[in-house]
């Protein structure tokens, strides 16, 4: 009998050893099942707006646009590309700030009937995208005392994505015209064209604003 003793306690220790093998596979089977999920990143390449050809335009003196004031208005445009383009595919919605690009006069065609042609807000969050810019083109009017009065800025953006309806490429030309506001450049003009070629279809369209005909 005395050789059973070991066999049984060997018994019982397996028994127990199972019990807790089982039970901590319960608690990790429900704490992975109970673990909240993360938003899913989108997959994207992005380029950042370089400053490209300077053209100036006096009516007076011969002026130079100095570095900080190209870095500026380029600085500006990048945030137009941010908030109009890049954050709607990336999130689904115009990121922060969009509207404050813009003055007084152009703001409500900006953020209303001009928007679907201004941004991709119309297309929505993409499971990934590739983004190429051009050169920004710079063009300044000086008046007669050398100050000057705007600020141009010439580039296109191309965009190929994929939604969940299949590819989408976004061709868009852009020149926006700056007016000093304080320490800030503001939109005060605009016009901007856009190609999309989508699974639903192709559309082209311009939106001009500030600037005449």
């Amino acid at each position: 009998m005395t050789g059973a003793r070991p066999s049984r306690t060997l018994r019982a220790f397996v028994a127990a050893a199972l019990v807790c093998v089982v039970a901590a596979a319960c608690s990790s089977s429900k704490h992975s099942a109970t673990k909240p999920s993360t938003p899913a990143e989108v997959a994207s390449t992005q380029v950042a707006l370089k400053i490209g050809k300077v053209d100036v335009e006096s009516a007076g003196p011969s002026v130079n646009v100095d570095k900080s004031t190209q870095n500026a208005v380029v600085a500006r445009s990048q945030q137009y590309v941010a908030t109009a383009m890049i954050a709607p595919l990336s999130t689904g919605s115009l990121g922060s700030g969009y509207a404050s690009l813009f003055d007084d006069g152009v703001r409500l065609g900006a953020t209303t009937t001009d928007a679907n042609t201004l941004t991709d807000a119309g297309i929505g969050k993409t499971t990934g995208f590739d983004e190429k810019t051009t050169p920004v083109t710079i063009s300044a009017l000086v008046d007669q005392l050398g100050g000057i009065d705007y600020l141009a800025t010439n580039f296109t953006v191309n965009i190929n994505a994929t939604t969940a309806d299949g590819p989408a490429t976004i061709a868009r030309t852009v020149e926006l015209t700056f007016a000093p506001s304080g320490k800030n450049w503001l939109v005060t003009a605009y016009r901007v064209h856009a190609v999309r070629k989508l699974p639903s279809g192709t559309t082209s369209t311009t939106a001009n604003a500030g600037g005449g005909a």
